[in-house]
């Protein structure tokens, strides 16, 4: 689905007075949610540009069919929203939250996590764990360094 098939497929359903720029503007949200938070972190995703203008009315957005109505909703989301129709709003936004929910469980299923980069390889012991040496440091703060000191690493 494209930036303008999603707004046109909107505007069929609910006649509504928000300009085009605005449904762009909101297309482009959902995007950069889904590029952040999925597109990645796992292999295969690319960088793309998510901050869309008029200019790319011709675009494909993220999510492909059986998971493109997620826009749809969406738009219908932000329409009922700043209409006032609370009760449309709750039914549209609970619709776009299933559908964005089956396309997160599929990327996640059909694209493998990227590696997470170690966190402080400096403070790394020889032999012992990150969690392990992160657990001790905590110890020693909340014992305010007295005491005996607790090395899990060990165990």
């Amino acid at each position: 689905m494209t930036v303008n098939e999603a707004i046109q497929t909107a505007d069929r359903m609910v006649k509504n007075h928000y300009s085009a720029e605005e449904k762009v503007r909101w297309l482009s949200a959902v995007d950069t949610l889904l590029q952040r938070e999925l597109v990645e972190r796992y292999e295969g995703g690319s960088e793309r540009n998510t901050k869309y203008s008029l200019a790319d009315f011709n675009t494909e957005l993220i999510a492909q069919c059986p998971y493109d109505e997620m826009y749809v909703f969406y738009l219908l989301v932000k329409i009922y929203y700043f209409n006032g129709e609370i009760d449309l709003y709750n039914n549209a936004a609970e619709e776009y939250n299933n559908k964005l929910n089956e396309f997160r469980k599929w990327y996640v299923r059909n694209h493998r996590d990227l590696p997470t980069p170690k966190l402080y390889p400096n403070r790394m012991r020889s032999g012992g764990s990150f969690s392990a040496d992160l657990f001790n440091r905590a110890m020693e703060a909340a014992n305010g360094y007295k005491g005996e000191k607790k090395d899990v690493s060990a165990e």
